[in-house]
């Protein structure tokens, strides 16, 4: 996994953008957690890809 980039020129020109990149890793890694007991995983795909974004299946 990569670190998360917390150079400041990011958050300076692109604040909101950067947010919700962040916002959307965490819901992800979060979901991800929650639910690895019931075999379901959380994956976010990159932005050309079709939606919905955030696919939840079972193993």
């Amino acid at each position: 996994m990569r670190k998360w980039e917390m150079n400041p020129k990011w958050f300076k020109d692109y604040l909101a953008y950067t947010m919700s990149k962040y916002g959307m890793s965490l819901y992800v890694l979060g979901m991800a957690a929650e639910f690895v007991e019931d075999g379901i995983a959380a994956m976010l795909y990159g932005p050309k890809q079709s939606l919905p974004r955030l696919r939840l299946w079972r193993f």
